[in-house]
């Protein structure tokens, strides 16, 4: 299976450059075929488009891993987007959940 990593991110907040390293770290550890894109949204109506609610975003296959992605609505192209997963705050997105998302991918 190859998996698409689309980060999305804005030109304020500069996070996405160490997720997608860690992200490349990862793929190559787990041996999975992948690509990367990267996705700068500029405006407020990419922001709407992609529902983007600050950087980075990870969407895995199309899908945002945030575990709170659902229960977003309010989408607007500037600021950081932190995470919370399994009971910490992160200012960017934590490699383990990335990981324990791949990992629930290949379970399906």
């Amino acid at each position: 299976m190859k998996y698409t990593f689309t980060i999305l991110h804005n030109s304020e907040c500069n996070f996405w450059k160490i997720l997608k390293m860690n992200i490349e770290r990862l793929v190559k550890e787990m041996n999975l075929e992948y690509e990367i894109q990267e996705v700068l949204v500029n405006s407020e109506e990419e922001a709407q488009q992609w529902k983007f609610s600050g950087s980075p975003q990870l969407l895995i296959n199309g899908e945002d891993i945030d575990p709170s992605a659902s229960k977003i609505t309010n989408y607007h192209a500037s600021g950081c987007r932190p995470v919370f997963y399994k009971d910490t705050f992160y200012e960017y997105m934590p490699i383990d959940l990335v990981k324990d998302f791949l990992e629930g991918m290949s379970v399906k």
